[in-house]
């Protein structure tokens, strides 16, 4: 049986043997998940996230895999949560490079700069975001859409506008920006053998043509 016929099996047994049992405390909650997020941080980083299953991450984590169920909703939920964390570092990262400008296309530069860098220094992250194509199920939704990004593009929005993009444009030169920024990431992570130039020339470059096309 694969990992998603697993889940919904134990899904089910979850619902049969939880019944009446005794609400987790705050910080139970907590301290479980930790050790739920470090045990798949792991597991993920040298295996894949496909090729690891809701009880590996369990007994990784010194548990059955119904007490994991407590904690978390299914093995998409333990992802999209390490997810969260990585991107709250890189964004407070970037703000905090382009905090130190009040120039916006300065501070546009200095953002993607902070970001390329987040990679380069933790390139299983990387691999562990943009190695995986997120597929939500049931009602769940693309973490793509989460509140967290959406205050990233609010706030790269308002920079480019800022930048004297006109309002027409403004979408555009967003998603460009995007992606952009993560083409340099996945050059320099995933083809180190070719002689690129260093980060920071490579994004004024971008953002330079970006704002002046």
């Amino acid at each position: 049986m694969n990992d998603e016929g697993a889940e919904a099996r134990d899904s089910e047994d979850r619902r049969r043997r939880t019944k009446g049992r005794k609400a987790l405390t705050e910080a139970e909650v907590a301290a479980g998940r930790a050790k739920i997020l470090a045990a798949a941080r792991t597991l993920f980083a040298r295996k894949g996230y496909a090729a690891v299953s809701i009880r590996a991450v369990a007994a990784t984590a010194d548990m059955s895999a119904m007490s994991l169920y407590r904690y978390y909703p299914s093995k998409r939920g333990i992802l999209v949560h390490i997810w969260a964390e990585i991107f709250a570092d890189i964004f407070a990262a970037g703000r905090a490079a382009a905090a130190e400008t009040t120039d916006p296309a300065a501070a546009l530069e200095a953002y993607a700069a902070a970001f390329v860098r987040y990679w380069i220094d933790h390139p299983e992250n990387y691999v562990m975001v943009y190695g995986e194509k997120d597929a939500p199920v049931g009602g769940e939704t693309f973490f793509a859409d989460s509140g967290i990004v959406a205050q990233e593009l609010a706030y790269f929005r308002a920079l480019i506008e800022q930048a004297g993009q006109p309002p027409e444009t403004v979408d555009l030169r967003l998603q460009q920006f995007i992606c952009a920024m993560h083409g340099v990431c996945n050059s320099l992570i995933m083809i180190p053998e070719m002689r690129w130039a260093p980060a920071e020339t490579l994004i004024r470059g971008m953002v330079s043509a970006l704002l002046h096309d």
